[in-house]
C-alpha cells in the first residue's frame, strides 16, 4: 500500500510540476513582453505636462501607523515632499500604544478639529482628527482610532477621511520616490479603460542612507533575512505581478504601495476588517463588483521601484509578518471561493484563483509532503525515489534560472546594486535560498493556514521599526545582536558537541565489532593497525554525516533553536543505531551490509543472521547501551566549562587524521571502511546501475539477440581427454558450498580436504577457476545455464526470460534430472529456477525421512536443515529409484555459519592432527584455531564427498559417469587475502572415462562448464539437434599455461556487480589489480586499462539489462522449458495488486482464507496462484487451492495439485487427508483408501486418516454388495 502511494503521489508531482514550469515560462514570457512596452510608452505624457495640467486627479494618501514611533516623523516629511499639484496625506494612527502620536503633534503642530467625517465604510470609533497650525504642512490630516487589531480597519478610516477620487495606500514607514504619485496616476490619467488600480515595484530601504525621511543612496541589504527578501520582491514583482498585468489579471497591489479608484473601493464595500491580507482580498471584491455590474475595467502595474521599506530583521517578526500573509491568502481564496471556475468572472474564476489556489496555497503543503516522501521512498526502496530525485532537482534548476533572470532584468533596468560584488552576492544566494530561506516561508504558510482552519486569532502585529538614524535604536539592536550571537555560538557548540559524540560512539562500535570478532576466534590480521584504519574512517564519516546534515540543522534553526537541537540528537542516536545495527551484521556474517540488503527479504537476512548467533536478551542489549553511551557522551561534553578544549581537539584531529587520509590509500578497502559509509555508496552505485537498467528501451544492439551464436561457435575441447562409449553418460554435478581454491592441494589452508587433493591427479583440474558470484545465489544459474545476472541475481527474475540450461537440454535428451540438497529450495528462489527448468525430481529438508539426523537447531529453534553426508546418502538411495541416463546436481551446505554437524568434536582433534602432520600448517595454526570449527566442517564435507564417491563407484552405472565438482564460492568468515579470492574455487571433471587426467593454469569460469559439456555431449552421443546456444561463457580453456581469454564480470553480493576481469586484469570497485599467475593480485595504475575494462563493464551492464529485461536470452522457438511462470491479464495484475499490495505471504494467504469464505472463488484462485508462482513450495496455500478447485468440481485439477504437495513434502499430513476428501468426493473411493496407506507407511499419525480409510472402506464394501 506505501509503494502504490507512493507512486501515485510521483507521477502527481511530476504532472504538476510541469504543469508549474510550464505556466512559469508563460509569465516570464508576458512579464519580458510588457516590461519592453513599458519601456517603449513610458513618455507619451511627460510628467511635466500632467503636472501643469489643470484636468488631473486629486490624490490622497493613505498611510496607517502601529507603534511606528521609530520612523514615523521622518517618514511624513518624506511623504510630504512628494511632487504632485493636488495631494493630501491622511495618516491614520491606529490606537498605538508607543509615542507615535505625540511625535506627530509635536513635530506637525498639530491640533484637533472638527472634521466632517462620512462613515461610508463602516469602521471602529474614530477619536479625532487633527490638522496642522502650520501651513507648511496643510497637506497633512491624521486622525486617531481605536485600534481594532486590523490594518483594514485603519485604512478604511483613511478611506472615509480622504477628499480625493483616487487614494493611494502604503504603509507610513515607506519611503517614496519623488514622482511617485504621477507615475502611479499616469494609467487612470491614459487609459482608455477605467482603470481601478495600480501598483508598483516595492525595494528593501534596510541598510539604505536615509536623512530626514529622505532616500539619500541606495544601499545592498547586509543581513542575510533582508537579503533573501530582496531576492523574493525582485523576482515577485517583475516576473509575477508584470505578467498577471499584461492580461489584466493582477489580484495583488501591494499594501505597501497601490493607488485605487476610491469610488469602486467604496462601492466594494471598502477593505475587509478581519482580514489579515487585506490588499489582495480588496482587489478581489473590487474585480467581482466590475465583474456583477457588467463594467469594463483594467487593473495596471508599473515596471519600476517606487517605493522602499524596511522588512523584518529577525526571524521571529518575519515570520509572524508570513503568518499573517499567509493567512490572508487561505482567508481570500475561502471568502470567495464562489469566483472558482465561475463564467461570470471570467479570468478571475478560470485561470487566477486557480492558479493563487494551486500555485500559492497549495504548494507549501506539496512541498512537506515532497520531503516526507522522499524519505518514505528511500526507506522503502521505492523504485522511483531516484526519479523524485531528479524532478527535485529540474525544479530546482528551474527556480535558479527564472532567479538569475530576475536579477540580471532588475540591473539592466533599475540599475538598483553599486556593483557586481551586490548581483554575485545575490546570485550566490539564490543558490542557497531554497535550504536555508524557502522552508521558514513554508513553515510560516503552514502556520499561516493551521491558524486560519483552527480559528486562531492574530492581530495585524508590529513591526518594531528599528529606525533609520536613531542612535538609541543603534545601540539596542547591538545589544540585542551581541544576545543573538552568543546564542547562536552556543547552539553551533551543541551541533558541534553532537558530532563529536558521534565520532566517540562510532569508534566505540568498531572496538566492539574487534572485541566481538576476537571473542569469537575470529583472527584479525595486524589488529592494531585494523583498528587504527577503521577509526580514521569512522572520524572522517562522522565529519561527513555531520556535514550533510547541517543545512537541516540550520533550517529547523530558523524556525526554533531549541527544536534544531533535540531533533538533531534524535537523528543522530538513530544514525548511531544504523551504524551499530551493521556493524552487529558485519560481525555476525562477516561481511559489509552493502546493496545486497535491497536484494534479500528481510526473512532472508533474518536467516542468515540467526544462522549464526541465537536471538536473545544479550543479542539486544547493545542496541540499548550504544544509544545511551552517545547521549551520555554528548551530555558530558555539554557539562564542559572549557569550550576551547572541543575546539583545538577538534582542529588537531582533523589536522591529523586528514594527513593520514591522504598519505595511506588502504584506507580505502571495503574492510575498513565505515558500515554506514559502505552501506551509502553501495547503495549509490547499485541505483547508478539501476539507472543504466531503466535505460533499456534506449539500447540498441546488432541483433535483436545479441548473445545468439551458432551451437559450432563453442568448441569441443573435452572429448580428447574421454574414452567415447555408446550410452549417454551420467552427469553428476556437486555444488560444495564454500570450497574456495586456498583449502585444495599445497595451497595456502591445504590439507584438511585429502580426498579432494586425491582427485587432482586423477581429474581434469581448473586451478585458476572463479565462481561468477560471490555468494550461493548465483551458483546454480552460472554453473547450469551460462546465464547473465540480471539486477540482484538470474534466480530473483520474476518471470524468467526464455534461456537454455543443462537442465532442460538434457531433460529434452530423455535424462532424469533432480536436484538435491538439504536446506529449503524455496531459500534463494532455487525451486523457481528447478521448475522452470522442468527438473524431475527435487530433494530438499522437506522430503528427509526420521532416519536421517538433521543439524542441531539454535535456541530460536532455526536449522538450516540436513549435513553434508545425510544429503549424499539420501541422493545414493533416490538415484537408485531414477532410470537412466541421469544428472544429478548435489549441493552440500555443511560447510556455513554454524559450521555445526553431527560428530563435529570428532573433526575438531581431526583438525588438531591435521596441524601437527602438516608442516605448511604449523606457521598458521594459531589463525587456524581460530576458525577450527570450519575447518573441521571442511574435513567433514571432504570426507562425505569420499564416502558418496565410494559407494557411488560399487554401482553398475559408475563406469559411465561423469563428476562435476565445484564451489560455489570461497567461504566469507576466514580472511581473504585480496579481493579475486572470494571468487577463486577448484573445479574438478572426474570420471572412469577419462585417458588422461590434466592441470590447467588458463582462467576459466562457471559460465564455461554447461557450454563446453553440452558441446561434449551433442558431438559425440545422440542428441537431439540444437542449431544455437546464447551462453555468456565461451566454454573451458583447455591450455595448461597462464592466460585468460574471457572478460567474466562477477557478482559479489546480490545487487551488486562491481567486478570485472578482462585479460590478466582484475577491476573491482574503481581500482585496477593485476591477475598474476599464481593467481594473487597486485593494485596497479594504468589509465588506458582501466578506462578500457570501465568501458567494457558499462556495456556488460547495458547487455545484462537488456536481455533480461526485454527477454532476449533466445526466441522463444528455442526454449525448452515446458513450464511457464503463470502470466496474468492486465485486469488480474489490477485486482492482485489491490488485495495484495505491501503484504507478505502469509497475510496474502489469510486475504485468501476470508475470500474463500464469501465464496469468491475465482480470486481466491488467483491470489494462491499469485502466492505459487513465487513460493512454489508454500503447502498450505496449493492445498488450500486444491480443496477451493475440488469445491467447483475440479477434481482432476486439485488431484495433481495435492500430489504435487505429497510429492515434494511427504510428511505434511492435510495434503493426504485433502487428497483423500477430493477422491471420496469425486467417487474414487479405492485410491482414496490407497492414500491413507500411503500416508500411514510415511508414518502420518493423524487419527483421521483412518477415519478417511474406514469411510472410504465402507463405501467400496457397498459398492461391491450392491454389485
Amino acid at each position: 500500500m506505501i509503494n502504490d502511494i507512493l507512486s501515485i503521489y510521483t507521477n502527481f508531482i511530476g504532472l504538476f510540476s510541469i504543469t508549474y514550469i510550464i505556466f512559469y515560462c508563460i509569465l516570464a514570457a508576458l512579464s519580458y513582453y510588457a516590461i519592453k512596452k513599458s519601456l517603449n510608452t513610458k513618455y507619451f505624457i511627460p510628467n511635466n505636462v500632467i503636472i501643469k495640467s489643470n484636468y488631473i486627479p486629486g490624490v490622497s494618501i493613505v498611510a496607517p501607523a502601529f507603534n511606528e514611533g521609530a520612523t514615523v516623523v521622518n517618514n511624513v516629511k518624506s511623504l510630504l515632499s512628494l511632487t504632485y499639484p493636488k495631494f493630501e496625506i491622511v495618516l491614520v494612527n491606529d490606537g498605538s500604544s508607543d509615542d507615535t502620536l505625540k511625535k506627530l503633534i509635536k513635530e506637525f503642530e498639530l491640533v484637533k478639529v472638527d472634521f466632517y467625517y462620512q462613515e461610508k465604510i463602516k469602521t471602529h470609533t474614530v477619536r479625532g482628527h487633527y490638522k496642522s497650525t502650520n501651513p507648511l504642512y496643510y497637506k497633512l490630516l491624521v486622525v486617531d482610532k481605536e485600534n481594532a487589531k486590523s490594518k483594514a480597519d485603519a485604512v478604511n478610516v483613511g478611506v472615509n477621511s480622504t477628499k480625493y477620487p483616487l487614494f493611494i495606500c502604503t504603509d507610513v514607514d515607506c519611503i517614496l520616490k519623488n514622482d511617485t504619485i504621477i507615475k502611479l496616476a499616469k494609467p487612470f490619467i491614459e487609459a482608455k479603460k477605467r482603470v481601478i488600480a495600480t501598483g508598483a515595484g516595492i525595494r528593501i530601504s534596510n541598510s539604505c542612507e536615509v536623512k530626514d525621511g529622505f532616500l539619500v543612496k541606495i544601499h545592498f541589504p547586509k543581513g542575510w533575512l533582508p537579503r533573501f527578501q530582496e531576492l523574493e520582491y525582485v523576482r515577485a514583482f517583475l516576473f509575477g505581478r508584470m505578467a498577471w498585468s499584461e492580461i489584466n489579471g493582477l489580484l495583488l497591489v501591494s499594501g505597501a504601495l497601490g493607488m485605487f479608484d476610491k469610488e469602486i473601493v467604496i462601492a466594494a464595500g471598502g477593505y475587509f476588517h478581519k482580514s489579515l491580507g487585506e490588499d489582495m482580498e480588496l482587489v478581489t471584491r473590487m474585480r467581482k463588483y466590475m465583474y456583477d455590474n457588467k463594467l469594463p475595467f483594467s487593473i495596471q502595474y508599473i515596471p519600476e521601484s517606487l517605493c522602499w521599506t524596511e522588512v523584518p530583521t529577525t526571524k521571529e517578526v518575519f515570520i509572524r509578518q508570513r503568518v499573517r500573509w499567509s493567512r490572508g491568502l487561505v482567508q481570500t481564496l475561502f471568502l470567495h471561493k464562489n469566483v472558482f471556475f465561475n463564467p461570470k468572472y471570467q479570468r478571475t474564476g478560470f485561470l487566477i484563483f486557480p492558479y493563487f489556489f494551486f500555485f500559492e496555497f497549495l504548494i507549501p503543503i506539496l512541498e512537506v509532503i515532497g520531503v516526507l516522501v522522499l524519505i518514505l521512498s528511500f526507506i522503502f526502496l521505492h523504485e522511483d525515489y531516484v526519479n523524485f530525485l531528479y524532478l527535485t532537482l529540474t525544479v530546482y534548476l528551474f527556480y535558479i534560472i527564472v532567479t538569475f533572470i530576475s536579477i540580471l532584468l532588475d540591473d539592466v533596468i533599475y540599475k538598483n546594486y553599486a556593483n557586481a560584488k551586490e548581483i554575485i552576492i545575490l546570485v550566490l544566494m539564490a543558490i542557497i535560498e531554497p535550504f536555508c530561506y524557502h522552508p521558514i516561508n513554508v513553515y510560516a504558510s503552514l502556520k499561516g493556514y493551521y491558524n486560519f482552519f483552527s480559528l486562531k486569532e492574530q492581530s495585524w502585529g508590529n513591526m518594531q521599526r528599528q529606525g533609520f538614524d536613531t542612535a538609541t535604536a543603534i545601540k539596542k539592536e547591538h545589544f540585542f545582536s551581541q544576545n543573538r550571537i552568543k546564542t547562536e555560538i552556543l547552539v553551533r557548540f551543541k551541533y558541534v558537541y553532537l558530532t563529536t559524540s558521534l565520532v566517540f560512539t562510532f569508534w566505540l562500535s568498531t572496538l566492539f565489532e574487534t572485541y566481538s570478532k576476537a571473542s569469537n576466534g575470529i583472527a584479525i590480521p595486524n589488529i592494531g593497525l585494523n583498528i587504527c584504519y577503521k577509526l580514521i574512517n569512522d572520524f572522517w564519516s562522522s565529519i561527513i554525516v555531520s556535514l550533510v546534515l547541517l543545512p537541516l540543522f540550520i533550517l529547523f534553526g530558523f524556525i526554533r533553536k531549541t527544536f534544531s537541537i533535540r531533533f538533531m540528537t534524535v537523528l543522530f542516536t538513530l544514525i548511531v543505531l544504523g551504524q551499530f545495527a551493521l556493524v552487529k551484521y558485519s560481525s555476525t556474517t562477516l561481511v559489509n551490509l552493502g546493496a545486497d540488503l535491497l536484494g534479500y527479504s528481510f526473512s532472508d537476512m533474518y536467516l542468515a543472521v540467526t544462522a549464526s548467533e541465537s536471538l536473545s536478551f544479550m543479542f539486544f542489549l547493545p542496541f540499548i547501551i550504544i544509544p545511551l553511551l552517545y547521549l551520555g557522551i554528548n551530555f558530558a561534553f555539554t557539562k564542559l566549562n572549557n569550550k576551547r578544549i572541543i575546539l583545538v581537539t577538534s582542529f588537531i584531529m582533523l589536522l591529523i587524521l586528514g594527513s593520514l587520509k591522504l598519505f595511506l590509500p588502504d584506507l580505502s578497502d571495503s574492510k575498513y571502511e565505515n558500515k554506514l559509509a559502505f552501506l551509502t555508496k553501495d547503495i549509490i552505485r547499485f541505483e547508478g546501475d539501476k539507472n543504466i537498467a531503466s535505460n533499456v528501451q534506449n539500447i540498441k544492439f546488432k541483433s535483436e539477440y545479441p548473445m545468439l551464436k551458432p551451437f559450432k561457435s563453442t568448441p569441443d575441447v573435452l572429448v580428447p581427454y574421454f574414452n567415447i562409449t555408446n550410452k549417454k553418460p551420467n552427469i553428476v554435478v556437486i555444488i560444495v558450498e564454500g570450497l574456495g581454491d586456498e583449502f585444495i592441494g599445497k595451497n595456502e589452508y591445504g590439507g584438511f580436504t585429502p580426498y579432494l587433493d586425491s582427485m587432482v591427479p586423477k581429474s581434469l583440474y581448473w586451478e585458476n577457476f572463479l565462481s561468477n558470484g560471490g555468494r550461493t545465489y548465483a551458483v546454480l544459474s552460472s554453473l547450469l545455464g551460462s546465464l547473465t545476472y540480471g539486477q540482484k541475481g538470474f534466480l530473483e527474475l520474476n518471470p524468467f526470460p526464455a534461456h537454455l540450461s543443462l537442465i532442460n537440454i538434457l531433460k529434452a535428451n530423455q535424462y532424469t534430472t533432480s536436484f538435491y540438497s538439504g536446506d529449503d529450495s524455496n531459500f534463494d528462489r532455487k525451486i523457481n529456477f528447478l521448475e522452470q527448468n522442468g527438473i524431475d525430481n527435487v530433494v530438499d529438508k522437506n522430503n528427509y525421512g526420521p532416519e536421517y539426523i538433521q543439524t542441531k537447531a539454535n535456541s530460536g529453534g532455526f536449522s538450516w536443515g540436513y549435513p553434508d553426508a545425510e544429503i549424499f546418502k539420501k541422493a545414493l538411495i533416490e538415484t537408485n529409484k531414477i532410470k537412466l541416463p541421469r544428472l544429478d546436481i548435489i549441493q552440500t551446505l555443511t560447510n556455513h555459519e554454524p559450521f555445526d554437524f553431527p560428530t563435529k568434536k570428532d573433526y575438531l582433534k581431526k583438525v588438531d592432527r591435521i596441524i601437527d602432520t602438516h608442516p605448511n600448517l604449523k606457521s598458521q595454526k594459531e589463525n587456524i584455531s581460530s576458525y577450527k570449527d570450519i575447518f573441521a566442517c571442511l574435513s567433514y564435507t571432504d570426507n562425505s564427498i569420499r564416502e558418496y564417491m565410494e559407494a557411488y563407484s560399487k554401482r553398475p552405472d559408475y563406469k559411465n559417469t561423469i563428476f562435476i565438482i565445484t564451489g560455489d564460492h570461497r567461504l566469507i568468515p576466514i580472511a581473504q587475502k585480496d579481493k579475486l579470492c572470494r571468487f577463486h574455487v577448484p573445479l574438478y571433471i572426474f570420471s572412469p572415462m577419462l585417458k588422461k587426467a590434466e592441470s590447467f593454469k588458463s582462467i576459466s569460469s562457471h559460465w564455461d562448464v554447461t557450454p563446453s559439456l553440452v558441446s561434449f555431449l551433442f558431438n559425440n552421443y545422440k542428441f537431439n539437434k540444437l542449431d544455437q546456444t546464447a551462453w555468456m561463457g565461451k566454454g573451458l580453456d583447455t591450455v595448461k599455461e597462464f592466460r585468460n581469454t574471457q572478460d567474466i564480470p562477477l557478482t559479489r553480493n546480490k545487487g551488486t556487480i562491481d567486478d570485472y576481469i578482462y585479460k590478466d586484469y582484475l577491476y573491482s570497485s574503481g581500482e585496477l589489480y593485476r591477475i598474476k599467475d599464481n593467481f594473487d593480485t597486485e593494485k596497479i595504475n594504468d589509465g588506458t586499462i582501466l578506462n578500457t575494462i570501465t568501458n567494457k563493464f558499462d556495456a556488460f551492464k547495458q547487455l545484462n539489462a537488456y536481455l533480461t529485461q526485454k527477454n532476449k536470452i533466445i526466441p522463444k522457438s528455442l526454449n525448452l522449458n515446458k513450464q511457464q511462470d503463470i502470466q496474468f491479464s492486465k485486469e488480474e495484475q489490477i485486482t492482485i495488486n489491490k488485495l495484495t499490495k505491501g503484504l507478505n505471504p502469509e497475510q496474502m494467504f489469510k486475504v485468501a482464507r476470508d475470500l474463500a469464505s464469501k465464496k469468491e472463488y475465482k480470486t481466491v484462485l488467483l491470489l494462491c496462484d499469485f502466492i505459487l508462482n513465487e513460493l512454489p513450495n508454500y503447502a498450505d496455500v496449493r492445498t488450500f487451492k486444491a480443496r477451493i478447485l475440488a469445491r467447483e468440481d475440479e477434481y482432476k485439477k486439485a488431484e495433481n495439485e495435492l500430489l504435487i504437495v505429497i510429492k515434494r513434502i511427504p510428511s505434511y499430513d492435510d495434503a493426504y487427508l485433502a487428497l483423500m476428501d477430493v477422491y471420496w468426493w469425486s467417487d474414487q473411493n479405492e485410491k482414496s483408501f490407497e492414500t491413507g496407506t500411503l500416508a500411514l507407511s510415511r508414518g502420518i499419525k493423524n487419527p483421521e486418516i483412518k477415519e478417511k480409510m474406514a469411510r472410504s472402506q465402507k463405501k467400496i464394501n457397498n459398492s461391491k454388495q450392491h454389485k
